[in-house]
């Protein structure tokens, strides 16, 4: 294999994983947007609706976030996935040993080689899930609030 074919599917792989980031960050503002969208108008409007209707909104919201949820872990998992082999590039480029391309130093950390395994980006994860079950609770929690408030 040419090193310009390993610049190319390193490339690739780095690209790929910048849009796998931006799906991440879109699935989740896509879902926040839903949830303002439709409490906002659930308040202006001072909605009352039965129980029934109450627990039909509540299973949407509850789709919606088990969606966006499923959609959030699936492009972490792809992400993760790129990652580890993108490191195998580097690891094959040498990138992480001392001497190979500066005297006394290896041009990036022996620590960098852990992004593969989601060290740095399990929390961006984490936190996108916290924030959906937040949302879910309140959103929930706001439209029952609502409905039993006195007229």
């Amino acid at each position: 294999m040419t090193s310009e074919s390993v610049q190319t599917i390193y490339e690739r792989l780095y690209s790929q994983n910048q849009f796998l980031r931006e799906r991440l960050q879109k699935s989740f503002v896509w879902c926040g947007a839903v949830f303002l969208a439709t409490n906002s108008w659930f308040v202006t409007n001072g909605l009352t609706v039965s129980r029934e209707v109450l627990y039909l909104i509540s299973a949407f919201y509850l789709w919606l976030a088990l969606g966006t949820i499923y959609s959030i872990y699936f492009h972490y998992s792809e992400y993760l996935a790129n990652a580890r082999m993108i490191v195998r590039i580097e690891r094959a480029l040498g990138v992480y040993e001392k001497g190979r391309h500066f005297p006394d130093e290896s041009l990036f950390s022996q620590e960098s080689m852990a992004w593969g395994t989601g060290k740095y980006s399990r929390h961006i994860l984490v936190g996108y899930l916290i924030l959906i079950l937040l949302l879910l609770f309140l959103s929930v929690a706001m439209l029952f609030v609502l409905n039993s408030a006195p007229e």
